[in-house]
């Protein structure tokens, strides 16, 4: 099990727990299990400092083929929307493949997140085709791209991706979206005005996409380190308060779905993952709920444990306070 870093921020969960539920009374209570949030490890190509996981080269932690057995018998008993597998870099997964030939009759939207410049490792050769031949869809990690930042093989593997038939669903391409992460320390300007930007610099290499998730940076792992090693901790931590918004209330994942860790633990989130928050009732294991249709009903309206953390997921991007 993850063991917490020492600059993660683990403040009591009263301070959200409290505004959410005066803003919106069920907020605690999840609805329904369309997603399945599937974190197939913490090993990456890369170590970065926004990494909310800590993942790096030197992580071992991985999902053995058992417990991906054991997420796919769930996910055909519960039949999600969608599974997103998430990491540390799914691309990577040894497993990878054999997942994604068990899933493809399955009647379920699979997408992969991925940091883009492993698809051009020479141990992920073949990886963006195999994506492309099961209608795999990919959330690509773009950040900072047009702020001083070198996109480098980001454009070129996003221009590999092209080739083989990803862009803008609208136009009938296997779907690519973007996942936009500001600097250290910063909030993210509008969606809006970031998505067109990156339209206009990324259609000059013949990309397209469909929709640009701008997303706060989540004060956990390296980047809970980072903050506290820059003096930056308290001014974030207010920063992201200040962005509230009861709004995004309703549409918090955690409410929509479940996450399954590498070793089969279920947390609310990929959040909860990374500070070790297990599920506040219920069976703790994917294991005991594959197969129990009773267990999978009390998880889709399960007690949801909140953090500090989660104000990120319920602030209000726009680059500025409403």
């Amino acid at each position: 099990m993850t063991s917490l870093l020492p600059g993660n921020i683990r403040t009591p969960r009263g301070d959200f727990e409290r505004l959410a539920s005066k803003a919106f009374p069920n907020v605690r209570r999840a609805e329904e299990l369309s997603t399945l949030t599937v974190n197939v490890g913490l090993q990456c190509n890369l170590e970065c400092e926004l990494c909310y996981q800590a993942s790096s080269p030197e992580r071992t932690e991985v999902m053995s083929r058992e417990v991906m057995l054991e997420v796919l018998h769930f996910a055909s008993d519960v039949h999600p929307d969608l599974i997103d597998l998430t990491g540390g870099e799914p691309v990577l997964w040894p497993s990878l493949t054999e997942f994604l030939q068990l899933a493809v009759d399955m009647p379920t939207r699979v997408r992969v997140r991925t940091n883009l410049d492993a698809l051009l490792l020479p141990e992920a050769a073949g990886i963006a085709g195999l994506l492309a031949r099961y209608g795999v869809e990919v959330l690509a990690s773009l950040p900072e791209a047009l702020e001083g930042r070198t996109v480098g093989g980001c454009v070129e593997a996003l221009t590999m991706l092209a080739s083989l038939g990803y862009g803008d669903v609208n136009s009938g391409a296997i779907p690519l979206d973007l996942a936009y992460n500001p600097l250290p320390g910063d909030l993210p300007r509008s969606e809006k005005e970031l998505t067109a930007e990156f339209r206009g610099a990324l259609g000059q290499h013949g990309v397209h996409f469909g929709s640009l998730v701008a997303t706060p940076n989540v004060a956990l792992g390296s980047f809970a380190a980072w903050l506290q090693e820059a003096g930056e901790y308290e001014r974030y931590r207010m920063a992201i308060r200040s962005a509230f918004d009861p709004a995004k209330l309703s549409g918090l994942p955690c409410r929509h779905g479940v996450a399954i860790a590498w070793d089969g633990r279920l947390c609310d989130c990929d959040y909860n993952i990374a500070a070790d928050i297990p599920l506040a009732e219920g069976a703790q294991n994917i294991s005991e709920h594959a197969g129990s249709p009773v267990g999978q009903i009390a998880l889709s309206t399960r007690l949801i444990s909140f953090s500090e953390h989660c104000f990120a997921c319920a602030a209000h991007v726009d680059g500025s306070k409403r």
